[in-house]
């Protein structure tokens, strides 16, 4: 396998400010980065409504060599409000992001569909692709759930948001995932130990994931059966980790990649 690029998530690092993110996933060698400029509800980022600050963003990415990949996170939800997709789509754009990350609150199916289509065409008008996400916690639980919003929402440009915690935490097995078909978008790769009770599930995959190939995920089964793409995103904030400088951080989940996938299948 080619040893794609890597991405650093903000939430690997515990979401820290945009240019401090850059600058440490620079040091720890990342060719790209994901940045947070949806904030929950209809609140954006200082990034998107703040010039300078949107400056300072490009200033660091130009400065330290790195490339924005993706842009979280659009929720769907019941009053879904298109003004701040619209805002965040645009300083995606500017920055230079591939992928606009969406995921769903909604638990009215066909409403989020809906949603979801508009958003694709948001990201459309602005050269992004979209990545829809699906968690056991949230409104899409699967990833049945997730090709059905895709398929729902109309023709548009992306796909599936592959996180290797939340296949596993919601009953999902590299062996039943497609073979063929443009479903995925990218792969966020992280690792696990053991299941944890069901209401846990969400605060396990915000502060307490391993490094890819220190768990017990099938992560080399799930490498064996697809094509992650030119882009892996690391996303693997590990509570152990935590209080360690940044660009540390950062680096040690770099090197655990990087030994997965350059170690075989």
């Amino acid at each position: 396998m080619t040893t794609p690029e890597l991405a650093l998530a903000p939430l690997s690092l515990y979401r820290p400010a945009g240019v401090d993110l850059i600058r440490a996933a620079a040091e720890a060698g990342y060719e790209r980065v994901g940045l947070r400029l949806c904030l929950p509800g209809p609140e954006v980022a200082v990034e998107c409504a703040d010039p300078a600050a949107r400056r300072a963003l490009k200033e660091a990415l130009e400065q330290e060599g790195v490339g924005v990949f993706e842009v979280s996170n659009v929720e769907l939800v019941p009053d879904f409000d298109v003004d701040p997709v619209r805002v965040v789509a645009e300083a995606a754009a500017e920055l230079g992001a591939r992928y606009l990350q969406v995921v769903s609150w909604d638990p009215d199916r066909s409403r989020a569909a809906d949603h979801l289509g508009v958003v694709g065409g948001i990201a459309a008008d602005n050269g992004l692709a979209v990545g829809f996400e699906f968690m056991s916690y949230s409104a899409a639980q699967s990833f049945s759930d997730a090709r059905w919003m895709l398929a729902s929402a109309g023709p548009l440009r992306g796909g599936i948001i592959l996180d290797t915690l939340h296949l596993a935490r919601s009953g999902g097995d590299p062996d039943q995932l497609p073979l063929e078909g443009d479903w995925l978008a990218f792969l966020q790769l992280c690792d696990a130990g053991a299941p944890p009770a069901p209401e846990q599930r969400r605060p396990e995959a915000l502060t307490d994931r391993l490094s890819p190939g220190q768990g017990t995920l099938p992560l080399r089964r799930l490498l064996a059966r697809l094509d992650p793409g030119p882009v892996v995103s690391v996303e693997a904030p590990c509570a152990s980790l935590r209080g360690r400088p940044l660009a540390e951080q950062a680096a040690v989940l770099r090197q655990a990649t990087i030994e997965l996938l350059e170690g075989g299948v």
